[in-house]
């Protein structure tokens, strides 16, 4: 996934970076259950979701990168 994505070198675990997201988190990690999005929207959705108390929802395709090229 990560070759073909066109971000490979910007992948990391730093606040501007890229990483791998499940789109069901009780799934298995697999290509047809993983996304690639930016290490910032994974963190503000945490964020907003344990500080405000509301339903954890789960990531869609248009979350991922891979989409927007």
């Amino acid at each position: 996934m990560w070759t073909g994505s066109g971000v490979m070198e910007h992948y990391g675990r730093k606040i501007h970076q890229y990483c791998m997201a499940r789109k069901d988190p009780i799934e298995a990690w697999g290509p047809d259950n993983c996304i690639i999005i930016k290490r910032r929207t994974l963190i503000m959705k945490h964020a907003h979701e344990n500080f405000n108390g509301v339903e954890r929802t789960e990531f869609t395709d248009k979350h991922d990168i891979r989409n927007k090229q």
